[in-house]
This record gives C-alpha cells, sequence and structure tokens, in this order.
C-alpha cells in the first residue's frame, strides 16, 4: 500500500516511494492521523513523478538540472500535441504550459520569451522532454501490437504475455491503477 495515497502499489513503486524526498512527510503525516483515530485517511498524494518510469524520471531530472532556475512541474492530465497524460510544464497565470511555443489554447504559435518569459532554450528543452514522452507511449503501443500480431495465442498466453511486457517496461503499477479505476468507474 502506498503511503502517498490508497493505491495498492508492487515492490518496486514501494521502493521508488521510500526513496522519495516527501516519503518522510507522507508515513509522519499518515501515522498521526492514525493515531488521531482516523482509519480512512487519504494520504497526501502521490507525487506526479512517481507515475513516470525510472528512465523518464532520470529525463525529467536531467531537464531540471539543467535549468535549475526554471520551476518544473510534472502536470497529470495535460494536453501536449494533442495527446491527454503526464507532461513536463511551467506554469504561468495558473495554466500548465506544456509547450510554450503554442498559446495556453494551445491554438496559436507565440514567442515563448515575449508570453511566457522563457527563453527559446528551456522551451525547446520542455517541447523535447514530452515528444519524447509521446513517442515513448506511441513505440510501446506499436512493440505491444507487433508482439500480438505475430502470435495467435489463446487467453491465458495472452494474459501471461501482457504481463511480461508490462513488467519489462516498468508499466505494471500504472496497468493496474488503469484497471481498478476502470472496474470502479
Amino acid at each position: 500500500m502506498s503511503r502517498f495515497n490508497t493505491e495498492d502499489i508492487c515492490n518496486d513503486c514501494e521502493g521508488r516511494e521510500r526513496a522519495h524526498q516527501k516519503y518522510q512527510k507522507a508515513h509522519d503525516k499518515e501515522l498521526a492521523e492514525v493515531m488521531a483515530g482516523n482509519m480512512n485517511y487519504p494520504g497526501i498524494g502521490c507525487p506526479a513523478e512517481l507515475y513516470l518510469t525510472p528512465a523518464k524520471t532520470k529525463r525529467f531530472e536531467e531537464l531540471q538540472q539543467k535549468f535549475p532556475e526554471i520551476q518544473f512541474e510534472l502536470a497529470q492530465d495535460s494536453m501536449f500535441d494533442g495527446e491527454q497524460g503526464l507532461f513536463a510544464s511551467v506554469e504561468r497565470k495558473g495554466m500548465a504550459i506544456t509547450n510554450p511555443f503554442t498559446s495556453e489554447c494551445g491554438r496559436f504559435d507565440v514567442d515563448p520569451y515575449k508570453v511566457y518569459e522563457l527563453s527559446s532554450r528551456v522551451a525547446k528543452h520542455l517541447v523535447s522532454f514530452n515528444k519524447s514522452l509521446t513517442q515513448d507511449h506511441i513505440d510501446l503501443m506499436q512493440e505491444w501490437g507487433l508482439l500480438c500480431s505475430e502470435k495467435s495465442l489463446d487467453d491465458k498466453a495472452q494474459v501471461a504475455l501482457l504481463e511480461s511486457f508490462l513488467e519489462k517496461n516498468g508499466l505494471m503499477g500504472q496497468f493496474l491503477d488503469h484497471a481498478r479505476g476502470e472496474a470502479n468507474g
């Protein structure tokens, strides 16, 4: 069970949680709530970066280290090039900006410096990072499609193949969370 929220998580994700800088805060807050009798405490909320695979987390950290003066955030359910998901952003005027070369609504091209006070270099790196997340998703879907098309499998074999594919790509926790949401939703 996650310390950040009420999700069931695998051992790998638990290890990543324990290594996170906010873990002790989440642990202490949960303990205080339980000691106060609140057995339904929902947690402080899972940091968005824990929903990224370790490789994507490393790339996000590299983006932050390259531009320490910029406050990058990971925005869940944000839009980037027509895709909805978890993307890096900068907050401007209360909006999570994932592509500083477009207007807040994404309809018009803009100068990132004039509109968001971001240099072209920063804007290009932010867009490049977000494109890499989108491309990773496309690559995974294509790989899964190829795996399925190459094999004529019964249901049990398909489930085993899916589990192997998700584990290999560090996506099992996200898949299970999505499946639970669909079942409860």
